[in-house]
């Protein structure tokens, strides 16, 4: 589990700003994410104008797809969670705009044997359907944050700071997810990954590159 202490001061949050154009962050062990279910929530502030297909995370490798969450500029800012396997593609799109420039907290469930699959802004209920295909799993797929390697380091970037990420290998149900949006803190029980945004933990890796370059996100402080 990657965790950090959630400092409880006033002030806005702290994060890291992608720049929409090659900015990442690769987390090179995703533990636990291969469970019977996974829920994700994401404390993020768009920029002033949304990229078309600007994914938040993304969890693939060369082999596959497992899932890409991602806000979709050119549908109006809502959410869409894609979900890949067995060569086959599967996605849900949100219905409620995620405007530029305002703090939102955004999520998706998704139980593997029901394929049943949702997502939430601010903890409230925004989409729901059913998987009909099974997402890749695997220890060799890394977590993205802010980009899709896939597709080159400059292409579905997305932009604007990412305040904090949470992960649970279970299905959080909607008054969960409503408690971490307003704490500001991915703060439910057993969370396999809860990073608040003060620092990057050693092990992931900002940009293209091991050595610090144009392409890192910038740390934005309180």
């Amino acid at each position: 589990m990657i965790a950090l202490l959630l400092l409880a001061c006033a002030g806005p949050s702290p994060g890291f700003s992608f720049d929409g154009v090659d900015d990442h962050v690769r987390v090179p062990s995703a533990a636990g994410f291969d469970g019977p279910a996974l829920s994700v929530q994401v404390w993020v502030t768009p920029g002033a104008a949304l990229a078309d297909r600007g994914n938040l995370l993304a969890r693939r490798s060369e082999r596959g797809d497992c899932f890409l969450f991602r806000l979709r500029g050119d549908a109006g800012g809502v959410l869409e969670l894609g979900l890949g396997g067995g060569g086959a593609e599967w996605g849900l799109r949100g219905r409620t705009p995620i405007e530029p420039g305002r703090p939102r907290v955004v999520a998706f469930t998704h139980e593997r044997a029901s394929g049943q699959v949702r997502l939430y802004v601010d903890g409230v209920p925004d989409a729901e359907g059913t998987a009909t295909v099974p997402a890749t799993l695997g220890a060799d797929l890394p977590l993205w944050i802010g980009g899709d390697p896939r597709h080159g380091p400059r292409a579905r970037p997305f932009r604007g700071v990412v305040h904090a990420v949470g992960a649970w290998a279970r299905v959080l149900d909607g008054a969960e997810l409503a408690a971490d949006a307003a704490a500001g803190a991915p703060l439910s029980a057993g969370a396999v990954l809860a990073w608040t945004g003060e620092a990057l933990p050693a092990e992931w890796i900002p940009g293209a590159r091991v050595e610090a370059d144009s392409a890192d996100p910038a740390w934005v402080p309180r």
